[in-house]
């Protein structure tokens, strides 16, 4: 049996159960980001300004009396909805209607700056206080939409766009996994026959709470991931209660032959209670 089998078996027979919570890399930028890769806020806030500036009306197949409302997602260049989606007219008692027949042109306004350039706005529409369905798109930079679809031509209904997070990133599925691992205090036995200089390497400055993992490097068909792992509580191991978040990590080769991804060595940092790190 190869070492590396054998380090699994040992995994399966002996180590304990682990939640591998990881949220960090799954993520797609916001069209808020900035370039140095924060979330802007004031962008959100201030997002009900873009979208249908002004209406027109005039004869089209829209029947006499229809009351028409229009929910507006704006899709970045990269394909990632802005949130909030923007209604319009934005007083639900200013409903678009006319007395004959019509249809309506939308003069649209984009946000300044390249997230948008190459993106989209995807206009739905609500009759007569029915949920908003999809219509069609305006590509950039194109500011008018012209609304001459007879009623119930809406396709799927409309899913809220996602706020990011405060990196200005809007997470997609996590991976989140129970796995077998050695989790132990900095205290224990194994971790006290390390040498100073590996312990300092892993931690930096040791704390009370700080523990030392090994874990598989696939586990159940899925590959683990240490590397450039979130700081702030998106990414965590959870073990005996309590969350933590790696500081470093080392994949150790086997010793038998070399292949570098025999077991994963981690330094974890217990996260507070309040989401803080220690």
């Amino acid at each position: 049996m190869s070492t590396l089998a054998q380090m699994n078996a040992l995994f399966q027979s002996n180590a304990s159960s682990a939640r591998y919570y990881r949220s960090s890399g799954r993520s797609l930028p916001c069209p808020c980001r900035t370039p140095e890769g924060f979330r802007d806020p004031e962008l959100h806030l201030s997002f009900a300004q873009y979208g249908v500036e002004s209406f027109s009306v005039s004869s089209g197949v829209i029947p006499a009396g229809t009351q028409l409302r229009y929910t507006l997602v704006a899709i970045g260049s990269n394909g990632v909805a802005m949130s909030p989606a923007v209604v319009y007219p934005p007083l639900y008692s200013d409903e678009i209607t006319d007395a004959q027949s019509f249809q309506v042109s939308l003069a649209f306004n984009w946000p300044p700056g390249e997230a948008f350039v190459g993106g989209n706005w995807a206009v739905y529409r609500s009759e007569n206080g029915d949920s908003p369905t999809l219509l069609g798109t305006l590509d950039h930079p194109s500011t008018t939409f012209v609304d001459n679809y007879p009623l119930g031509s809406g396709s799927v209904g409309l899913i809220e766009p996602v706020l990011c997070n405060e990196a200005g990133e809007i997470p997609q599925t996590p991976i989140d996994m129970i796995v077998k691992a050695f989790v132990q205090p900095i205290q224990s036995t194994r971790a006290t026959r390390l040498s100073t200089e590996y312990l300092q390497e892993v931690f930096g400055t040791i704390e009370a709470d700080d523990h030392l993992g090994i874990f598989p490097v696939t586990w159940s068909g899925n590959r683990l991931d240490f590397r450039n792992w979130g700081q702030h509580g998106e990414d965590f191991i959870e073990y005996d209660g309590q969350r933590f978040f790696v500081i470093n990590a080392n994949m150790i080769p086997d010793p038998g032959n070399g292949d570098p991804e025999h077991h994963w060595e981690t330094g974890l940092r217990l996260i507070r209670e309040d989401g803080l790190v220690s």
